[in-house]
């Protein structure tokens, strides 16, 4: 009986499994394209979102009030919106940029206007001195905390030694802290010995620094090797710290100044005691002013407000903390070290070291699966649990699974995915597994490089950036997770970034040009590649005639789109050609290539104003037949060619409904 077949529905890739043994419908190559259907649908150019973070490595969105800003890093950075009451203007914070940072919407793309993370708690104990009173003896312990003008509490001042005093009396508070200073005064530099390799800088007064913030330096009297911009390496005292520099320069001054200040602008101060036998702090003052160093407290016991000190413990989030997120009980979560820290609920000032856990290997990175953790580490991952940061649980999952990706762990609804060296590791409420493993063995995933992976989770898709081993142009793997028919297919689209924004649930992707959203633009479709499994026949035979049902998918707007790109492209090579770039010998005579001689013009777009689709038919993975086809007529192949092996190859931008293969004409009637 003579042989005829139909492709269709179209299938996705099964990269493990070998040409000849993949399912019906299943495709080695299916790129750039919607499977869903069963058909092939190709998908539409990105559409170009922003241009102001074209080439970063990360970034994100902000938006407020009907606006949106944009920004952009060039290293591995974590954005979070801080949990807010929604009348308040939004918030963000990021790691990875330095110490965590944060800016309001109004601000968030001001780099001059980030502020560090937290407040810091005040170092000097306050001085109590009572007098004048003349009634019953009573014991009291004084502390002050910083209040900023965003409602955010410092924790407690050391307190003061017991005094006893009257109840009466008029207690006196001496030697409280100013505000914590910004920049200040260098008093004296001295380096050791240029292979040592530091400079101890001396200040004037409190620096209020810590190993790792970021700083300048000018000004500098004599050692001008220190102006510019460091980092503390180490911190001796209050007034001294170290940075890294060998230099042979004597000692001098200067001044230094935070690359992101505290929050100080508005900042006053709060002043607690112990009352009577009461364990806890209650609120004595507040509002107090910043500049003010002293406070006389005359409240009795029965007049004094009632509120306690919330704050106690409360930090500054570590200098080093990565991978930011936030939790549904409005805590904020990040890494430090081998530290999985939480900050107070609604709180992401205040990191106490009470919500600080232990793992037994380096974070790596993190993402959030309901009220639980995943922790990706140099070794084993680990799972917080708990609905808020006091009744965590935190637990190894026995899985020697190390995180080679920080940016490719993702929450994927009910579990956390990241790039291991087996494949895509799943922690999540159905049990740990690889759950890449029926697409790719093991050899065959390191050849994607995972280090290089960026993943993302879009409209139930799970895209994962890659750079394929040996080549300079990254690629883009597509997971449909939740779809039988369309498992997995592959972008051709080079990018240095994937975001999935939380606000909109797009995916934009982020190349040298811009950060553009994926499958939304007008005018030409991406050209897709879908090339069918191999079909062997018990004999040779020859497939003498084809047919591909397909429509276009361009709207006569997409027409218009297309071609307004490509006459900006003729206008922008006529300029070059005009400056003599591009042009033969540095001529004004233009040639008709991309690369020109003593020049270079870039390839203008075509416009695919006319359907069309590629078809190639192979033979044992050689090319042996192919045709441009312009419409949906029946064409003959080759005459007389014969062989046991055959697949079949579509690239274009129609959708094709399906492709009928025979040996004669007729025989395309029968299926």
């Amino acid at each position: 009986m003579p042989v005829a077949f139909k492709l269709g529905p179209f299938g996705a890739i099964s990269p493990r499994t070998a040409e000849r043994v993949l399912p019906e419908g299943s495709a080695q190559t299916a790129s750039n394209l919607n499977l869903l259907s069963g058909e092939i649908r190709p998908i539409k150019t990105p559409l170009t979102a922003d241009q102001t973070v074209a080439g970063s490595l990360a970034v994100y969105r902000a938006e407020y009030a009907a606006g949106e800003k944009w920004r952009g890093w060039t290293m591995d950075v974590d954005v979070a919106s801080m949990p807010l009451a929604t009348e308040l203007e939004y918030r963000y914070v990021w790691t990875g940029d330095g110490p965590p940072k944060w800016a309001t919407f109004t601000n968030f793309n001001t780099v001059a206007s980030d502020l560090t993370l937290g407040i810091p708690v005040p170092v000097t104990a306050p001085t109590v001195t009572p007098s004048g009173g003349s009634g019953a003896t009573v014991s009291r312990v004084y502390v002050y905390t910083y209040f900023s003008q965003n409602g955010e509490e410092s924790g407690p001042s050391p307190a003061n030694v017991l005094v006893d005093g009257k109840v009466d009396d008029t207690w006196a508070i001496t030697a409280m802290d100013v505000a914590p200073l910004n920049t200040g005064s260098i008093s004296a530099t001295a380096a050791d010995t240029p292979s040592a390799g530091y400079v101890r800088v001396t200040t004037s007064a409190s620096h209020w620094l810590r190993a790792g913030d970021q700083i300048t330096i000018s000004g500098m009297v004599t050692m001008t090797d220190l102006d510019g911009t460091w980092v503390v390496t180490t911190l001796v005292s209050a007034t001294q710290f170290d940075v890294t520099l060998s230099t042979a320069q004597s000692s001098g001054t200067g001044t230094w100044a935070r690359v992101a200040n505290w929050n100080t602008t508005g900042m006053t101060k709060r002043l607690y005691r112990s009352a009577g036998t009461t364990a806890t702090y209650q609120l004595v003052a507040e509002n107090i002013a910043i500049g003010d160093t002293t406070y006389n407290d005359t409240i009795l016991d029965a007049a004094i407000p009632g509120d306690e000190l919330i704050s106690d413990g409360w930090l500054p989030p570590p200098v080093g903390l990565i991978a930011v997120s936030t939790l549904p009980s409005g805590a904020t979560v990040g890494i430090s070290g081998a530290l999985l820290c939480f900050s107070e609920p609604y709180q992401a000032h205040a990191w106490p070291l009470a919500y600080q856990f232990g793992m037994g290997f380096q974070g790596v990175g993190l993402a959030v699966y309901g009220t639980t953790t995943v922790v990706g580490t140099l070794g084993k991952p680990y799972a917080a649990d708990g609905v808020d940061p006091a009744s965590t649980t935190l637990q190894a999952i026995d899985y020697v699974w190390p995180c080679l990706a920080k940016r490719s762990m993702i929450s994927v609804g009910d579990g956390v995915s990241y790039a291991t060296l087996h494949g895509l590791a799943y922690i999540g409420s159905s049990g740990p597994k690889i759950w890449s493993e029926p697409y790719y063995t093991r050899e065959e995933w390191s050849a994607l490089t995972p280090s290089s992976m960026v993943s993302e989770m879009s409209e139930s898709k799970i895209f994962v950036r890659y750079l394929p081993s040996g080549e300079s142009s990254a690629k883009i793997l597509v997971f449909f997770p939740t779809e039988p028919i369309a498992q997995l297919t592959t972008l051709e689209v080079d990018c240095a970034e994937l975001y999935a924004d939380a606000r909109n649930g797009q995916l934009y992707i982020v190349d040298g040009t811009a950060a553009k959203l994926y499958d939304a633009g007008t005018g030409n479709r991406l050209v897709y590649e879908w090339k069918s499994r191999e079909y062997e026949f018990p004999s040779p035979i020859n497939l003498g005639a084809a047919r591909v049902e397909f429509v276009s998918e361009m709207s006569a707007a997409d027409v218009a789109a297309a071609q307004a790109i490509y006459d900006a492209a003729v206008a922008a090579q006529g300029a070059l050609i005009a400056n003599g770039v591009g042009a033969l010998n540095g001529g004004k005579k233009a040639l008709n290539m991309h690369s020109a001689i003593n020049g270079y013009t870039p390839p203008l777009p075509q416009v695919f104003d006319t359907a069309y689709v590629n078809f190639t038919l192979y033979s044992k993975g050689a090319a042996v037949f192919a045709a441009l086809l312009y419409s949906n007529d029946p064409f003959p192949m080759l005459a007389g060619y014969k062989s046991d092996v055959y697949s079949i190859k579509l690239d274009g931008t129609v959708r094709v409904k399906n492709v009928k293969v025979a040996e004669t004409m007729n025989g395309l009637r029968t299926v």
